[in-house]
């Protein structure tokens, strides 16, 4: 009679399976970021990287859509800003939203969330929650290929 394996022996053996397949394929830096990645987000093995990143944009894309919808309704209410001024203020809400990702020539990014947030701070007393902000950041640049060629 076989003897059962138990799930967590199973686990481990799949865990050394994937670093091994990782490591073969792309070397060991890729599983030393993979290790990091994944400890820093409780990502599972069972999810790949390609998965990983599609769910960051998801998930980015309805936080953004859900914050924008409520900044606007909150406009709208308390400020009584009608259709120009909220159409005026969403084409550079989203303006914005694609200054801090892109890149410059040297792999940079030419704006940075926290850069805001510390702007915001300094210049109108507004303290938002830099330590979290940073840390998105840096989640987001692990998934982000454009920043590995670097």
């Amino acid at each position: 009679m076989a003897k059962k394996i138990d799930t967590s022996y199973q686990a481990r053996m799949d865990g050394m399976i994937y670093a091994l397949r990782l490591v073969e394929k792309e070397g060991i830096e890729a599983l030393k970021k993979d290790i990091e990645f994944r400890g820093a987000n409780f990502v599972p093995l069972e999810i790949n990287r390609e998965t990983m990143v599609e769910i960051y944009g998801m998930l980015a894309a309805r936080i953004t859509q859900t914050m924008l919808t409520m900044v606007l309704a909150t406009l709208r209410d308390s400020k009584g800003w009608g259709e120009k001024r909220l159409k005026d203020f969403k084409e550079m809400f989203e303006k914005k939203c694609i200054e801090v990702d892109a890149l410059d020539p040297n792999g940079e990014h030419y704006a940075r969330i926290s850069d805001y947030a510390k702007l915001l701070e300094k210049e109108c007393g507004i303290k938002m929650d830099l330590e979290t902000i940073l840390k998105v950041q840096q989640d987001t640049d692990k998934t982000d290929k454009r920043l590995e060629e670097k």
